[in-house]
């Protein structure tokens, strides 16, 4: 039985491709359609839906009012909110790393992108909490191959994840699986009770988890070898007709069992 839903954001919710009955977000020009808005809504009178996404807060402000959830976690497990305030307990375990307060940027995962910067390696961590990033494309004089940083050890275990074409570094403590974890606890229930939606390296670690797992003919093709291998649901149409087909299969499933 489905007990609650967690949902990548970009390019499984909302598209940079239009669709007939859409709703247009200030978010570099993507597109959620009606319909996916309608049946997370429906979803979410019986069950809770999460939204669970790489993004940091400001790109996520831009988005969360079109869409019907009730709680997210952003920067890849690394912060959660309920409403627009974020987990005090959760966000307790990660103090060594990022310190009490962002602005102070004080921790083992600032002091490692301070170094990564001093060899040469431009950063972003503006806007986040606790993750930073380095993109591979904007790398003029690296020390070495930016995807040679994948394949490194890391300070303190600090953890890498492959966002788009971005890598992003975390606390080892960071990672959808360890937040889903957390919220499990909240909503007394365990992973077999649990459907989750994605489609990029990143979501890996929750699909492979969880009881019922979805993804979309889009996604990645070691995402969708890995959905397959777990018996669960691959919708044979991708963007937005994809989103609209699983969320109505999650309905229908919740709806016999509520």
């Amino acid at each position: 039985m489905i007990r609650a839903l967690f949902s990548d954001i970009d390019n499984t919710i909302i598209h940079s491709s239009s669709v007939k009955k859409a709703l247009h977000l200030q978010d570099d020009g993507r597109v959620i359609s009606r319909r996916s808005i309608s049946l997370l809504y429906q979803i979410g009178r019986h069950i809770p839906v999460i939204l669970i996404t790489g993004r940091r807060m400001k790109s996520y402000e831009r988005i969360m009012r079109f869409i019907p959830h009730g709680y997210a976690v952003l920067e890849h497990g690394c912060v959660i909110l309920q409403g627009k305030h974020v987990d005090p307990h959760y966000a307790h375990q990660f103090r060594e790393y990022v310190g009490r307060h962002p602005d102070q940027r004080e921790g083992y995962l600032w002091e490692y992108e301070t170094m990564l910067k001093q060899q040469g390696f431009l950063t972003d961590s503006e806007g986040r909490i606790a993750t930073f990033r380095v993109d591979p494309a904007q790398q003029h004089h690296p020390p070495f191959p930016p995807d040679h940083l994948l394949n490194r050890d890391h300070p303190h275990h600090i953890k890498t994840v492959i966002n788009l074409n971005f890598i992003d570094f975390m606390p080892p403590m960071g990672g959808k699986e360890n937040a889903i974890h957390y919220l499990l606890q909240i909503f007394h229930c365990n992973w077999n009770d649990v459907a989750c939606f994605g489609d990029d390296h990143n979501d890996a670690e929750m699909l492979s988890k969880a009881g019922y797992a979805f993804t979309h003919d889009g996604a990645r093709e070691e995402i969708k070898r890995l959905v397959e291998r777990k018996k669960g649901y691959i919708s044979p149409h991708a963007g937005h007709d994809g989103a609209a087909d699983v969320f109505s299969r999650i309905l229908g499933m919740v709806d016999e069992t509520h």
